[in-house]
């Protein structure tokens, strides 16, 4: 399996854009099923799954030596590890009775719950802002300066809300996932609609990014860095337009051009 697709989108430099292709990084699930019992559902580009499984088991503290590892087959066609596994009752038990959510990695219940809504069309981006390249190079370039934390540890990924008066909330975090979850707490506590902002974000969007984007449901997402495949194709159903690789004069539009206001030629 590759680790990368090629994909025709919209290049802007400057005002104008052309369709041009470009290279998108794989993302696809792997489910970690343990001694029979499914883990945990893993976030990978799928190169080196068995390391990838083995290695994650040793660093959440599972495994101590590869020798404890009975059988592992890896079945590319449902996109599951199987693991069978000599692992200390009370660690196993801690394992699977832990519900902590890490970057790259999910409870499969957690993303497989959100993933069903948007295959049953419950999760769709409906707002009709729109917005110029000049802005989204203005908006991003504000965003990049926003955080003293990040300029002093870069150590943290930020998130923001734009309308046309301009950023109404930023919220950063160690973890992208959590900066977005702030913003979805902001809405709600004060009774904002999202479709109505713009989302900007430092992150990469991977389908775990666009699951939560979409709920927030904000129309356009931008971020300074780039997609994968699987959050393209999220975007798509969902209906969000996804704006990546922002720098002060160029961008890339991956899905939903209709709410980029392009300038004449």
């Amino acid at each position: 399996m590759t680790s990368s697709i090629t994909r025709q989108v919209i290049v802007c430099r400057g005002a104008h854009g052309t369709l041009e292709p470009v290279d998108v990084v794989r993302e696809r699930p792997l489910r970690l099923i343990l001694n029979d019992r499914e883990l945990i559902t893993l976030m990978t580009d799928f190169s080196h799954p068995a390391e990838l499984v083995v290695g994650f088991l040793h660093n959440e503290g599972l495994l101590d030596s590869a020798d404890r590892v009975q059988a592992l087959t890896i079945d590319e066609p449902t996109e599951t590890a199987h693991v069978t596994a000599r692992i200390d009752p009370a660690r196993l038990a801690a394992a699977f009775g832990k519900r902590v959510v890490t970057s790259g990695a999910n409870k499969g219940s957690l993303y497989q719950q959100v993933r069903q809504q948007v295959d049953a069309g419950e999760v769709r981006v409906r707002g009709e802002l729109t917005l110029t390249p000049a802005t989204i190079y203005t908006r991003c370039g504000e965003l990049s300066g926003a955080s003293e934390l990040y300029k002093n540890t870069h150590g943290v990924h930020g998130a923001a809300l734009y309308d046309a008066a301009g950023v109404q909330v930023f919220r950063e975090d160690i973890g992208r996932h959590n900066a977005l979850d702030k913003l979805a707490g902001w809405a709600l506590a004060n009774d904002r609609d999202p479709g109505r902002y713009a989302l900007f974000f430092t992150g990469r969007i991977s389908s775990e990014v666009m699951l939560k984007a979409g709920r927030l449901g904000a129309p356009i997402l931008t971020s300074l860095s780039a997609p994968t495949d699987l959050g393209l194709a999220l975007a798509e159903k969902i209906g969000m337009t996804v704006v990546g690789k922002v720098r002060a004069d160029h961008c890339r539009v991956y899905t939903h051009p209709q709410r980029i206001a392009w300038e004449e030629a």
